[in-house]
């Protein structure tokens, strides 16, 4: 019997390896009372992000070795409209990122649809033995930190990841994965991706064709801004 339950185990294995996989994800935010206290502006699109988080919808597409994360049109607003980019960006979701076995290349939009940075895989991830089910899929918890520098201060937010070892994909939301298995629900500070379907047999691909882009990494990134701010 043992070996039965090992060799069906494996047979799943091998056979969301070497499928396709999209998973749709949901996104929340959640409230900060502190954050933008001094500035209404920017508290008024704060709160209006919140209230219409539930209306987007996001597409990781798996082949394999590289993954596709994107987001699909709002049902509420339009892929382009200037109250979908201010939402997106306290969902911290820039545009669309690719990612391999080794890097995240992460759509800048400020530097044109074909701009992307190059960032390597995030690592020093904590495993816990800690679970909970997402879409009847056990899941582990792993956490992590994200920095983030703004001017002569760096800021250290809280990552939580509940990964499914069942589904054997170092992939993620918006450019995080490499842990043993796909994450399912992602929290990065106050923002929470979610799964709301997963199809372990798509017939979708992803296409990456570096040579049609612009690949830059992370240092000439922040001497476009610098420039930028220069101006």
């Amino acid at each position: 019997m043992r070996k039965i339950y090992c060799l069906l185990f494996l047979t799943i294995f091998i056979s969301v390896k070497s499928q396709n996989v999209i998973v749709t994800y949901g996104v929340e935010l959640q409230d900060e009372k502190e954050l933008f206290k001094n500035n209404q502006n920017l508290r008024n699109l704060f709160e209006e992000a919140k209230l219409n988080a539930p209306t987007f919808r996001f597409k990781l597409t798996i082949n394999d070795s590289i993954s596709n994360f994107t987001q699909i049109k709002s049902i509420t607003f339009g892929q382009t409209s200037t109250s979908t980019l201010g939402y997106l960006s306290f969902f911290s979701y820039t545009g669309e990122s690719f990612s391999d076995k080794d890097s995240i290349y992460s759509q800048s939009l400020l530097f044109g649809s074909k701009t992307f940075v190059k960032k390597p895989l995030k690592s020093n991830w904590v495993l816990t033995t800690e679970t909970k089910t997402i879409e009847n899929f056990k899941c582990y918890k792993a956490t992590n930190i994200y920095e983030v520098t703004n001017g002569l201060k760096t800021f250290k937010h809280p990552v939580t990841a509940w990964y499914c070892p069942e589904i054997p994909l170092q992939f993620g939301p918006n450019g995080y994965g490499n842990l043993p298995g796909l994450i399912l629900e992602l929290q990065v500070r106050n923002h929470v991706y979610g799964a709301k379907s997963i199809n372990l047999n798509s017939n979708e691909t992803v296409t990456f064709d570096k040579e049609k882009l612009t690949i830059i990494d992370e240092k000439e990134f922040e001497e476009k801004i610098k420039k930028l701010q220069e101006q």
